[in-house]
C-alpha cells in the first residue's frame, strides 16, 4: 500500500524518498558498527583492569600469607620458650614436692611435665570457623590463633557443639576478650546428652537440647 502510494509522487520526491532510506540504512550500519567497537573497547579495558586488579589482589594475598606465616612462625617460637620455662619451673616445685616427702604430688608433677615435653605445642594454626572437620577426633588437641569476637553461633557451657565459633567460645570461656588475639587450645570430647546456654563475660550462648554429633572445650594455650 505504501509502494502504491509512492507511485503517486512524483519521481524527483520519490528519488529524495530513496535517498533518504539509504542515508538512514547507512547511518544505521555505521552505528551498529561503531558501537559493536565501542563494546570491544570497553570489553578490552575492563578485562585488562580485571588482570590488573587480580594481580594486585593476588600480590595482597602474598603479603598477607607471608605477614600470617610470620606470625605463626613466632607464635610457635614464643609457645617453645613458654613451654620451657614452665617445664623448668614445674620441675623445681617438684623437686621441693619430692624434698618435703610428697612423694605423690611429685610423682603428678613428673607426669604432667612429661606430658608437656611430649606433646606437639609448635603446631598451630589459623582457627576454623568451626569445628564440625575435627568432630571426630575425640581426645586430641589443637592449638589455633584466634581472635575473640561476640557475633557467631554459639551453642553449650563449658563444652560447645562443633558448629560454635571457636572465636565466640574464646571470649565465652574467659580465654580471650573481645578484640584480643591469642592462641587456644581446643580439646575434642565426647558429645552430651544437650548442651546448656549461659552469659558469660558479655557473651550469650544458646541451648542445644539434643545431643550434637560432636563437641570441644577451648582453654589457654600453655
Amino acid at each position: 500500500m505504501a509502494d502504491d502510494k509512492h507511485e503517486l509522487l512524483p519521481s524527483d520526491v520519490r528519488a529524495l524518498l530513496e535517498q533518504h532510506r539509504r542515508e538512514v540504512a547507512t547511518l544505521r550500519d555505521q552505528g551498529i558498527k561503531q558501537g559493536n567497537e565501542a563494546r570491544r573497547d570497553a570489553d578490552l579495558k575492563v578485562a585488562a583492569l580485571q588482570q590488573e586488579t587480580e594481580r594486585h589482589v593476588q600480590t595482597l594475598r602474598d603479603e598477607a600469607n607471608r605477614a600470617a606465616a610470620g606470625v605463626l612462625q613466632d607464635t610457635k617460637n614464643e609457645l617453645h620458650v613458654r613451654r620451657a620455662e614452665l617445664i623448668e619451673t614445674l620441675a623445681a616445685v617438684q623437686d621441693a614436692c619430692a624434698g618435703r616427702g610428697k612423694r605423690e604430688e611429685a610423682d603428678a608433677i613428673g607426669r604432667f611435665i612429661v606430658q608437656l615435653e611430649t606433646e606437639p605445642g609448635g603446631d598451630v594454626q589459623p582457627a576454623p570457623a568451626n569445628l564440625e572437620a575435627y568432630r571426630s577426633r575425640i581426645g586430641e588437641s589443637f592449638l589455633f590463633t584466634v581472635t575473640g569476637n561476640i557475633a557467631g553461633p554459639l551453642w553449650g557451657t563449658d563444652v560447645y557443639t562443633t558448629d560454635s565459633s571457636p572465636a565466640k567460645a574464646a571470649v565465652h570461656a574467659g580465654v580471650l576478650r573481645a578484640g584480643e588475639a591469642g592462641v587456644v587450645r581446643v580439646t575434642i570430647v565426647e558429645r552430651l546428652p544437650n548442651y546448656r546456654g549461659s552469659t558469660r563475660n558479655g557473651v550469650t550462648s544458646s541451648p542445644w537440647h539434643d545431643p550434637w554429633h560432636g563437641a570441644y572445650r577451648i582453654e589457654a594455650a600453655i
